[in-house]
């Protein structure tokens, strides 16, 4: 390890590197799972979900993605707010080796159409709120999958959705009961590399068009434990010992 200048500042109990496991990102959280299970993994508006509800759904949805026809390689757009569906369809994107497509909700129908061309996207997971820009963008395209979904579907006392509800054209699919027609027992096994992509995350375009950045798998499990605390490393090594 390189000495860097900025080394001597840092405090006496703070590790100049760290060494990080060869894991892809969606496997970090079943880490969690494992060693935690009844811990809140989200609390979303007072709704909590915990690790081990969020291993069900996640594999639910991995299962009903891979049934549509999702594989390794295909890039699937993820078009939500920050929300538990973001979290689900994030992880089982990538446990079917798919490339998510962050896309911001915010996005005009133009700035949509782009990205969705210029990834030769496939899939596409949005919300009620969005469907008018989404809708314009989508005929013509190759996008051939559209799962919605209505954000306060995962909010308690709100109630879920039905496919009447959000109007859903034909062949789209509904969040909640693609999720529920999954399995949480068989999920496909797709081999994940360390060097496979795993995100393109655009550019703000501010010095031209935006531009996506492609991220793999172990930049994003790097991430996360540069934020985990010491005695959640630690958990982590002891986890990773035993694998």
């Amino acid at each position: 390890m390189f000495e860097k200048s900025w080394h001597q500042h840092y405090d006496y109990n703070v590790p100049t590197t760290i060494r990080y496991p060869r894991l892809p990102a969606h496997d970090l959280y079943l880490l969690a799972a494992n060693t935690f299970p009844d811990k809140p993994a989200l609390n979303f508006y007072g709704t909590e979900t915990t690790f081990w509800e969020l291993r069900s759904q996640v594999r639910r949805m991995t299962s009903a993605l891979g049934a549509l026809g999702v594989k390794k390689g295909e890039r699937v757009g993820i078009h939500l707010p920050n929300c538990p569906q973001f979290v689900i369809s994030y992880l089982a994107s990538l446990s079917l080796g798919a490339v998510v497509v962050n896309l911001n909700p915010m996005y005009t129908a133009d700035e949509l159409g782009f990205i969705v061309q210029n990834t030769g996207m496939e899939t596409l997971i949005t919300f009620d709120l969005v469907l008018a820009n989404v809708r314009p963008v989508l005929a013509g395209s190759g996008v051939r999958r559209v799962v919605v979904t209505r954000v306060t579907d995962f909010i308690k006392g709100f109630g879920v959705s039905t496919p009447e509800d959000l109007d859903l054209d034909e062949g789209w699919h509904h969040f909640s009961l693609l999720m529920e027609g999954g399995s949480s027992t068989r999920v496909p096994r797709v081999d994940v590399g360390p060097q496979d992509p795993a995100l393109i995350q655009f550019t703000g375009g501010t010095t031209g068009v935006p531009k996506g950045a492609v991220y793999n798998g172990p930049r994003f499990s790097d991430s996360s434990v540069r934020m985990m605390t010491e005695r959640e490393r630690g958990v982590l090594v002891e986890r990773l010992k035993r694998i």
